[in-house]
């Protein structure tokens, strides 16, 4: 019995057919570039943002000043 597997006969299949394949992919690639453009640009964007009091405040080096205890007058986009 023979088991081993030969790849040729697949590959000679894709080899005839590779016109057919590419034009395929650069059909869809053209019909995509074209719905897309027909397409308003929209840019949505959302957040939600949460300031809260910590429930525990841990200074681990007191060389690191933290901000906790002061008022941040800064906010940056």
């Amino acid at each position: 019995m023979d088991d081993t597997f030969d790849v040729r006969p697949y590959l000679r299949s894709l080899w005839q057919a590779r016109y057919w394949l590419l034009g395929s992919a650069l059909l869809a690639a053209i019909l995509t570039y074209g719905l897309l453009s027909l397409l308003p640009e929209q840019y949505e964007a959302t957040s939600l943002i949460a300031i809260s009091e910590p429930r525990l405040v841990v200074q681990l080096d007191p060389r690191i000043d933290s901000a906790g205890d002061r008022q941040i007058d800064e906010a940056y986009p």
